[in-house]
């Protein structure tokens, strides 16, 4: 499948590297969750799976949105369209994305 980044207008080609930035973000993220929870009490690791779960489909989403848009055959108005959800949908994996090297990086304490 060949990338038709040449194709695409500005706004679709920020919203595919926005999908791609937050999936792969979110997938990130979801390791360090994972590694900071290996201490959780066994109470809560019900919890910490369903939660694991949840972001790790979100960011597979986001992930293969981005992909999509960049390299399956779709009209331009049906590109606009996921271009448009992939931008909606990444705003909550950005933020996350900031909290998180707020959190890592010192910003913030925790």
């Amino acid at each position: 499948m060949p990338l038709i980044w040449d194709e695409l207008g500005r706004p679709v080609k920020i919203s595919s590297i926005l999908g791609l930035f937050s999936g792969t973000g979110s997938f990130i993220i979801l390791v360090w969750l994972a590694s900071v929870s290996i201490s959780l009490p066994p109470e809560s690791i019900a919890g910490a799976i369903v939660f694991f779960a949840l972001f790790g489909s979100y960011g597979l989403l986001q992930l293969a949105s981005g992909l999509v848009i960049l390299a399956y055959p779709l009209s331009m108005e049906t590109r606009g369209i996921l271009g448009f959800l992939v931008f909606i949908t990444s705003i909550p994996g950005i933020a996350a994305i900031l909290l998180a090297s707020l959190i890592l990086g010192g910003g913030i304490r925790s």
